[in-house]
């Protein structure tokens, strides 16, 4: 049979590349093996089929995987990479406590991002210091306070007002564009915000740039097959996009208050502008971005929590302002009277609302490279150049954790005694960068949804129906069925 018949049959593409990527799977394990006996128990030829399973249902091949090596601390090999996973209170200790861990490295295990000179990718780990310097910048309280904290408020209240008094929206759409709209505002600049067109285009680009889970994109990324090219042409028209807003920007003098114009100040090169512009954002959208269409839905399902919600906001603008939140001037108004202060330190209802969304949507697994020397985790050796693997849901899924964990309660008791039980901003020394960001989002959007709205979950016939669990093996976050949001008028209006 001739190599081009192979190559033109895809039933015998997969299966050639499965018995390599098994056969160097195989060799490699051998090598370590031969290292020592401390090494993780090795999932083996098991790993064989299953493999893509971790960029499509990873919490099905984590599942998977415990079953097969009845071990807590297990390894498999992608291709001729090592990559150990843990699970257990000991291993997620060791792991957020070693040192020698780092974040950058281990999004490359599956971070199939076209790289483009100067972009997002192909950048230095001084640069991406810089990067992290600027987003930092970003959060500092008199640029939240003064540019960011009323463009929020603003931002979502005439995006959610487009969505009429009544109506039904589907929340991976319309919740979804909300956060997406706020994530452009924080990073990129005024031009881009003023354009509505381009921010139509930008989103669509940015789904189109999402991590791939079919053969081409995962054992192929280099190779010019449909599904990469084309990721590769949105990458290029994101980047030609922010490059002519920088172009335009310079050429004009004309100073903006934006993140933009931090760039510009500080002299940063193009790579250090598209890290922010084009990395940070995408890094948003796939956290804070996706996950947070459930925090509208689990509101929605919990009248209780949006009354509470209500009480606070209500009793803090009283506080604050000297007078009641009226049922007749635009929100907007009113909302931004309260300081940065008031949304940060005096919103625990609020605060109970977002973490228990992380807790209970996130289906992130923290991704680490060990940068060397060997050392262990749990009495395993965890060899220098391999990729680890903490899934999220090991410990906020965990029953003897939290009861019946796949329900929302906001007011369910953090364990202090057990470390690291709560992840849903990091842990150790990779804290989320945007987490001061993230949260203020999601608390503005948590009480425009609550005072605004009275909103039930129906089916897409209309009918009312229960909310579905999200999809944990999604790395978005996806619900694992179609519902939406059917919604009335509530006390206040936009």
């Amino acid at each position: 049979m001739s190599a081009l018949i192979i190559l033109q049959d895809p039933a015998l593409s997969i299966s050639l590349v499965l018995v390599i990527s098994g056969l160097l799977s195989y060799w490699w394990s051998g090598r370590l093996n031969g290292k020592t006996k401390n090494l993780p128990v090795d999932l083996g030829w098991a790993s064989l089929t299953p493999i893509l399973e971790y960029v499509n249902k990873r919490e099905d091949f984590i599942r998977y995987g415990l079953q097969c090596t009845k071990e807590s601390i297990w390894r498999f090999s992608f291709m001729s990479k090592t990559v150990i996973v843990l699970t257990g209170h000991a291993a997620r200790e060791g792991f957020y406590k070693a040192r020698s861990l780092d974040v950058k490295e281990g999004t490359f295990l599956l971070a199939f991002v076209p790289p483009i000179p100067g972009g997002a990718v192909d950048v230095s780990p001084a640069d991406h210091s810089t990067i992290l310097r600027r987003a930092l910048a970003i959060q500092q309280p008199e640029n939240m306070q003064k540019v960011l904290l009323p463009q929020w408020i603003e931002d979502s209240c005439r995006l959610m007002k487009e969505w009429g008094t009544s109506g039904r929206i589907d929340p991976c759409d319309k919740v979804y564009e909300v956060f997406f709209y706020l994530i452009l505002r924080t990073l990129t600049s005024v031009e881009i915000m003023e354009d509505r067109e381009t921010c139509k285009e930008l989103k669509k680009l940015y789904d189109e740039m999402a991590f791939p889970t079919n053969i081409e994109g995962i054992y192929f990324s280099w190779f010019p097959g449909y599904n990469n090219v084309k990721r590769l042409l949105s990458t290029k028209r994101v980047y030609d996009i922010y490059s002519k807003v920088i172009k335009e920007r310079k050429a004009s003098g004309v100073r903006k208050d934006d993140a933009l114009q931090l760039l510009l100040d500080n002299g940063d090169e193009r790579t250090i502008s598209m890290g922010l512009m084009m990395g940070m954002v995408m890094a948003g959208t796939n956290s804070v971005g996706r996950i947070g269409i459930w925090l509208a839905s689990f509101l929605t399902t919990s009248s209780e929590w949006r009354q509470k919600i209500s009480t606070e906001i209500k009793e803090l603008i009283e506080a604050s302002a000297g007078e009641p939140l009226s049922p007749t001037i635009p929100l907007a108004k009113q909302l931004t009277k309260l300081s940065l202060d008031d949304w940060e330190s005096k919103t625990p209802v609020l605060d109970l609302v977002v973490a228990e969304m992380l807790r209970l949507a996130q289906p992130h697994a923290a991704v680490r490279r060990n940068l060397g020397p060997d050392f262990y985790i749990d009495g395993k050796l965890i060899p220098a150049k391999s990729y680890l693997v903490y899934p999220f849901s090991d410990i906020h899924h965990n029953p003897e954790v939290y009861p019946d964990p796949l329900e929302f309660r906001p007011g369910r008791e953090i364990p202090s005694n057990i470390p690291y039980a709560h992840l849903g901003w990091g842990a150790g020394k990779n804290p989320c960068t945007g987490r001061r960001l993230a949260k203020m989002q999601l608390k503005i959007i948590a009480t425009i949804f609550s005072l605004v709205y009275d909103p039930s979950i129906v089916d897409a016939e209309g009918s009312p129906m229960k909310l579905p669990n999200p999809d944990f093996n999604s790395v978005i976050g996806k619900p694992n069925e179609e519902f939406f949001i059917k919604y009335q008028p509530g006390e206040f209006i936009l």
